[in-house]
């Protein structure tokens, strides 16, 4: 039997599983909250900051999903409660994206989708790639 426990914002744990008292073990799940971008240039390369509860900096399977594409979140050692990403290219017309965060772990405990636990959900989970352009191309008269 697994139980989802929500946790203060201000206490930070892992995915670890806990025994109470010769019970059933139960798990700290991790979820995210807010991020610091809602949008980023097509061009990709813009860096997010993403704040939560319960992340495992010893993991390595944390991802961003923007839409499509996948890109591979880092963690701080030793920090619990946020993750790094940096937007991809974006190679489709300038458009909204679901996000999300997952972790892959080849299939061991804990592998998923990050549940999204903070404000106005519909928002934090629409990601926007903007239209730009990098260089003008120059024309012989």
């Amino acid at each position: 039997m697994s139980v989802r426990v929500k946790t203060p914002a201000n206490y930070s744990c892992t995915s670890q599983a806990v025994t109470v008292l010769g019970a059933e073990p139960f798990y700290f799940s991790a979820h995210w909250l807010s991020r610091n971008a809602s949008s980023a240039p097509a061009a990709g390369g813009l860096r997010l900051e993403v704040l939560g509860v319960g992340f495992d900096y010893r993991l390595t399977g944390y991802r961003c999903v923007f839409g499509p594409l996948e890109v591979e979140a880092t963690l701080v050692e030793g920090w619990y409660d946020r993750m790094y990403c940096t937007a991809p290219r974006w190679l489709y017309n300038y458009q909204a994206v679901n996000f999300s965060i997952v972790l892959k772990t080849n299939g061991s405990e804990g592998e998923g989708a990050i549940t999204y636990e903070g404000k106005n959900e519909s928002a934090a989970k629409t990601f926007f790639f903007t239209q730009g352009w990098d260089s003008l191309a120059g024309s012989e008269a």
